[in-house]
């Protein structure tokens, strides 16, 4: 039994030697991740010890951070500091931001933020000084109104005290380079309300010794705000931020904000928008281009007597043509409450209606409404293959099957697409 044993033991140790866990790796390297995991819990020791009996750390509505109390070199000395905010109950819910740094003997409050408001709309960490520190961006915003918000800019020192850079209204903030000049630029977004007028602009940052203005234009201030705000490339050689606003009670528009000849400036003009919207929809790269489209709408033929709400709009996406009009791209419908969405077929254009029913789709050639094709889905559980070969399988998702018609079937693996399959698209079309 003894030498049984002997050789269990001596085959374990074996094992071990030749594996990923060898006991000749150095000590250190079964130290580093229960080490790290030691100083964050060291750290919310300290950050919970130094909370007041009422308060509950939270987190930004928008961050570019995925933890609550993210951890960042601020300062670029190569050692970390953590922020994180709370709000505090027993003080009217104010907010209060710390800033921590990381010592020899452990974590160490270096600074504290009195915030504004009452709820924490925005915390990201950009290098706008393009020195490798980073400015840390709060955005406040009041449950009273969610148009009027305020922003801070911060960067932390030598000696690791706050230093302020910027205070400014805002609605959107918005991180890029519009000029190309390879350093980073910041468009500010505000809306203000008021008794005798409405106003709203945007403002152009960027750094050169201080956090300074560049450039700033004029907005429409009578959107209802704006429900999609991106920034990407509009040209082959021009970025823009890309403003989508509602309108009225369920209309939308799309505005462009590009710098040009050392201005920011609009590009579609405020009563005459050719990107005017029946409703919202968002725009997107739909060709894989690498240039962002914008999306109008369209009713199909047919349609012209029926309630807004009834009418299966049709998306026709444009690229900016650089000056203040729109060069056509492609046609897609949406079904996003069915998963799908369809490109149309060129040889569509301008010859087809749509006819929708609970659990189809038929495209109609006009004026004859003859079939172009007919897209079925199905539970999975009620699905049985067709042995007729009347219907062909396009995909399936975990609950439903996809099937077209057998004469469009061809065509149909072409134009037919979850909405899964593109980014951006599973919120393409806002009713």
């Amino acid at each position: 039994m003894l030498m049984k044993w002997k050789w269990i033991i001596i085959g374990l140790a074996c094992a071990l030697l030749t594996s990923g866990c060898s006991l000749t790796q150095p000590p250190q390297t079964y130290m580093r991740l229960p080490k790290l995991l030691a100083e964050e819990e060291r750290l919310m020791e300290q950050i919970q010890l130094n909370l007041p009996p009422e308060a509950a750390i939270i987190r930004p509505r928008k961050s570019n951070q995925m933890n609550t109390v993210p951890i960042l070199d601020l300062n670029g000395d190569g050692n970390e500091e953590a922020v994180m905010f709370y709000k505090d109950k027993g003080n009217k819910d104010k907010i209060v931001g710390q800033v921590w740094s990381r010592a020899l003997d452990g974590w160490k409050m270096a600074d504290t933020i009195q915030g504004e408001g009452n709820e924490l709309d925005t915390l990201k960490f950009v290098d706008l000084m393009g020195n490798g520190r980073l400015s840390i961006l709060v955005g406040y915003s009041s449950l009273s109104s969610k148009d009027q918000k305020g922003l801070t800019i911060y960067s932390m020192g030598n000696e690791g005290q706050l230093q302020k850079q910027l205070e400014s209204s805002y609605q959107e903030l918005i991180i890029d380079d519009l000029d190309g000049d390879g350093k980073k630029d910041m468009t500010v977004i505000t809306h203000e309300r008021g008794r005798d007028k409405d106003i709203a602009w945007a403002t152009l940052y960027q750094y050169d010794r201080t956090l300074a203005e560049r450039g700033k234009t004029s907005l429409d201030p009578y959107v209802n705000g704006y429900y999609n705000v991106l920034s990407g490339q509009v040209s082959a050689n021009k970025r823009a931020v890309i403003l989508e606003a509602g309108i009225g009670a369920h209309s939308s528009k799309t505005q462009l904000l590009v710098w040009d000849a050392g201005q920011l400036k609009t590009i579609f003009p405020e009563r005459d928008n050719p990107t005017f919207r029946a409703y919202s929809a968002l725009s997107m790269d739909v060709d894989q281009d690498g240039i962002v489209e914008i999306p109008k709408m369209i009713a199909p033929p047919g349609y012209e007597e029926a309630a807004m709400v009834e009418i299966p709009w049709i998306l026709q996406f444009y690229k900016w043509d650089g000056g203040t009009g729109l060069s056509f791209v492609l046609e897609r419908y949406t079904e996003n409450n069915r998963g799908f969405y369809i490109n149309i077929p060129q040889d569509w254009y301008g010859r087809y209606t749509l006819e929708r029913t609970e659990h189809s789709l038929r495209f109609l050639s006009m004026p004859d409404r003859s079939l172009l094709a007919e897209i079925r889905y199905i539970p999975v559980e009620l699905w049985r293959d067709d042995e007729d070969g009347a219907w062909i399988e396009l995909t399936r998702t975990a609950n439903t099957v996809y099937i077209i018609n057998q004469a469009a079937a061809s065509s149909g693996m072409e134009f037919f697409h979850l909405v899964t399959e593109t980014v951006g698209q599973e919120e393409d079309f806002l009713l």
